[in-house]
């Protein structure tokens, strides 16, 4: 008997695969880092069948204990976690590291590569774009920097992205985002009478947004990009370390002053 994909005409030999870009949304605070204050936006890249064993590894740590022990857990924040802060304080900060260095040691054991886009806020105050909005500059830079990722990848792949829709902060800039996602995202119409690549092509024609309570891509997006934020805002201390086991999975590590309008 035909197997499934050979009665629907598909050549058993060729893999049909999805990346599935996860992101979330990290803003430094500017009190005593010498670096200055950022905005970034990125996460990890997971392919669709390790996503399935990522769920079931993290389940079975970090994530488990924090949606089961919190009844007020109602968004994942990474900066809190670290430093035990409500609702994380019932738990020790022992214990609250013992998780982070979970998701961490998953992150770099799995050798997920993380895209982000970052801004100077300080900077971009003080530039001509300064009634740009920091969110939106750092998400273009996060989708450009993922479409480089993407012409370096299988040309059959399709992706699609995923963003943080969980607390009131997020649903505000989850239209700031949209917007930038159909602007930076064109047609196959406006691919073809232009002389860009099909990169973006291969990513879904809409974004998509998942409560982080329960999205574990999501949660890794925000230890990844508050990882980055202190990095990059100086706050080289505590948080340092963790960041250095990561820091060779990013596909860029250079950030621009360019901002894109």
């Amino acid at each position: 008997m035909p197997s499934g994909s050979e009665r629907a005409g598909v050549n058993s030999r060729q893999v049909l695969r999805m990346f599935l870009s996860f992101f979330d949304d990290s803003e430094s605070s500017s009190d005593g880092l010498s670096g200055g204050r950022f905005q970034v936006v990125g996460g990890p890249i997971i392919n669709d069948i390790d996503y399935g064993l990522t769920e079931f590894a993290l389940n079975l740590g970090a994530h488990c204990v924090l949606v089961e022990n919190f009844q007020s857990f109602k968004e994942f924040h990474a900066c809190k976690l670290f430093h035990a802060a409500p609702p994380y304080n019932v738990l020790d900060v022992e214990t609250c590291r013992l998780l982070f260095d979970i998701v961490v040691r998953f992150i770099q054991e799995k050798q997920l590569p993380i895209v982000y886009g970052a801004v100077n806020v300080s900077t971009l105050m003080e530039s001509i774009a300064q009634d740009a909005r920091p969110i939106d500059v750092a998400f273009q830079k996060y989708f450009r920097s993922l479409e480089r990722w993407m012409k370096q990848g299988e040309a059959d792949w399709t992706g699609v992205m995923i963003g943080d829709d969980s607390g009131e902060s997020k649903r505000s800039n989850r239209k700031i985002i949209t917007e930038s996602f159909y602007k930076l995202r064109k047609t196959p119409k406006e691919q073809m009478s232009s002389s860009s690549t099909m990169s973006s092509q291969r990513l879904l024609d809409d974004i998509y947004f998942s409560d982080s309570r329960r999205c574990i891509g999501v949660q890794l997006a925000d230890v990844c990009v508050y990882l980055v934020s202190c990095h990059l805002s100086g706050n080289k201390t505590e948080q340092e370390p963790f960041y250095d086991r990561i820091k060779h999975l990013i596909f860029e590590h250079d950030y621009s002053e360019e901002v894109i309008l």
